[in-house]
């Protein structure tokens, strides 16, 4: 925030900002569009939680001790270059009988490497930290106030002052929103759960009848509806395709 010429022998009195228009959900361009991987780990962690506690018991307590080895600075290292031994081969088999190709196994490591920093022991969330996704602070300009009274030169009416940092807090939103990715989908939420239970060996049927169950809804053409919302939440959100054998 601009400060006052000490010159001034009055308090700031310029108008509020004006009023900003509706604003645009944003994508950064050239980055993945990372929402819908959060919502599918998020669902995958909610309606499979033995999924996890697996990784836990199979990759991690085994080789907690090479796991713990690994810097906290690579905390955002990808698969790729975690390098290679037993721990890494055991998450390759671990990730190859559980369908996970690509991203989702930058992931798996990051949530290794969470635990292996002692966090979340209970094992109930996936951990993902993607170097292209980049959080910023909110660091608003010249953050301080001054009631615009008792001679001092900087002050600020303070309506005008909220309406400057909400300004900037809008802005910082934008780059947040735009870091995070967006979706027009406004069933985000439910359609990264279809797709998850579709990930994990659920049928069309078997969806249907969880709706009912769980989210006591029944869809008009469900089946077409189950089948369309997973294919386009898939190719949007580069959600790897695995058909399994046995169901976990």
């Amino acid at each position: 925030m601009a400060r006052h010429s000490e010159n001034s022998a009055t308090p700031r009195t310029s108008a509020a900002p004006k009023s900003r228009p509706g604003r645009k959900k944003l994508v950064k361009s050239g980055s993945p569009n990372f929402i819908g991987r959060f919502e599918f780990l998020d669902a995958l962690a909610r309606l499979f939680p033995k999924l996890l506690l697996s990784l836990r018991d199979e990759v991690y307590l085994p080789h907690k001790n090479q796991w713990r080895s690994r810097k906290s600075d690579e905390m955002d290292a990808p698969f790729s270059e975690v390098g290679e031994g037993p721990h890494v081969d055991a998450l390759r088999l671990w990730g190859q009988k559980h369908g996970f190709a690509d991203w989702l196994y930058d992931a798996a490591v990051h949530t290794l490497k969470n635990w292996a920093m002692g966090g979340d022991a209970g094992a109930t969330i996936w951990v993902y930290r993607p170097r292209e996704f980049i959080l910023k602070p909110f660091m608003p300009k010249g953050a301080y106030w001054m009631p615009p009274s008792r001679g001092f030169i900087d002050g600020w009416p303070r309506k005008e002052f909220k309406s400057k940092i909400i300004a900037e807090l809008d802005n910082y939103l934008d780059s947040q929103q735009a870091e995070w990715g967006a979706s027009a989908d406004s069933q985000i939420r439910l359609h990264a759960e279809w797709t998850a239970l579709r990930f994990m060996g659920r049928t069309t049927l078997e969806i249907m009848k969880w709706m009912i169950v769980n989210r006591e809804r029944r869809h008009d053409n469900a089946e077409t509806t189950i089948n369309k919302a997973v294919s386009r939440f898939r190719k949007s959100f580069d959600i790897p395709n695995f058909h399994r054998t046995a169901k976990p």
